[in-house]
């Protein structure tokens, strides 16, 4: 089976045990010809997504602007360096991803021409890259394809300036434009967002504003702990009461996420939306039934950003709502990325 066309996440098997998988990188910097590759930890960014086509890989740094334009390369000299340079040398870009094991999608990335495969230099930091001769038994030449999904012409907020997202690939996002998913995820943010505010407001502006960034899924975390991680839920930026999304039971409540967990029950079986970063919690005793008018809390501002609310879904065996930092976060066998929580909105009716 060979590699699909598609963008990755490329992350190095070279890695201590326990410890995060470093990824293909470049910096966020002027990018010219020559501008080398290395390895380092996870950031977010897509300077660190690679687009497969036509057996080259093609940076989409800097917002995308080089897609399909400048892609991995060999450095034509005895040093063998790897770098980024213009699809226009056909001997040293263009690539073989051979497998070694496609349920883990782990492959070898090689030069078709040269017989010399990508690899890196070190297992801690930041590591150059360099093409070598196949060596069976390295680690060095071990790649692990993690797919990203690829969503423009996201809602003209601030957090899309350039209308791009990704997200992890086993969520039900498409590549492919915001406006053409499978899902109206419009539609059914306004539901949750006038269910949870108790508000009846159908205004587009406020909608895109106020709820659709950081959706579930999204690669959405740029900078400090949790970043290179996906977005466990949604965040909705207002200020108030909160209430619930439907009549459901007490499940528990955090005090240092300002959370309150409330069972409901789906089609898909119960499950725990956890209402985070709020005051004045509701405390009850677990299993008392809440209606949906209860208010449960309101909107702190315990995020610099202002204001809001995150909503995550957890199945009834997480006691609490789970930080990114929880779990492995990149890789399960299926190689479809990882998504620690249940896409919240498949639960929105």
């Amino acid at each position: 089976m060979s590699l699909i066309n598609g963008d990755y996440r490329i992350h190095s098997c070279y890695n201590k045990t326990g410890e995060r998988k470093h990824v293909l990188n470049l910096d966020k910097g002027k990018i010219t010809n020559g501008t080398r590759i290395y390895t380092t930890e996870p950031n977010g960014t897509c300077e660190q997504i690679w687009f497969y086509s036509k057996n080259r890989l093609y940076t989409e740094a800097q917002d995308s602007i080089y897609r399909e334009k400048k892609c991995l390369d060999r450095l034509d000299t005895s040093a063998n360096y790897a770098d980024i340079f213009d699809n226009n040398d056909a001997v040293n870009q263009l690539l073989t991803i051979e497998p070694v094991s496609e349920k883990q999608n782990i492959y070898r990335i090689k030069l078709i021409n040269k017989k010399l495969y990508l690899t890196t230099s070190t297992i801690t930091g930041i590591g150059s890259c360099t093409w070598q001769p196949l060596d069976k038994n390295s680690e060095k030449q071990k790649w692990v394809f993690e797919r990203v999904i690829r969503v423009t012409e996201m809602p003209k907020i601030s957090a899309y300036a350039k209308e791009i997202e990704y997200f992890s690939g086993c969520t039900k996002w498409k590549d492919g434009s915001f406006d053409k998913q499978e899902r109206d995820v419009k539609e059914l943010v306004r539901k949750l967002y006038q269910a949870v505010s108790n508000k009846n407001s159908k205004d587009g502006f406020l909608i895109d504003r106020y709820c659709l960034y950081n959706l579930p899924g999204s690669l959405a975390y740029k900078k400090g702990d949790l970043s290179g991680y996906y977005h466990y839920g949604i965040e909705i930026l207002f200020s108030g009461s909160v209430y619930p999304y439907k009549d459901g039971t007490f499940f528990g409540e955090r005090a240092a996420d300002g959370a309150v967990g409330i069972k409901h029950s789906f089609p898909q079986g119960d499950y725990v939306f956890w209402y985070l970063h709020m005051t004045n919690r509701l405390i009850a005793e677990k299993d008392k039934p809440i209606s949906r008018c209860t208010c449960i809390g309101e909107v702190d501002s315990q995020r610099t950003a202002g204001k809001y609310l995150h909503i995550e879904v957890q199945p009834l065996d997480e006691a609490f709502p789970r930080s990114p930092i929880d779990n492995s976060v990149y890789i399960n066998e299926d190689n479809k990325g990882y998504f620690g929580a249940f896409d919240l909105l498949d639960f929105i009716a």
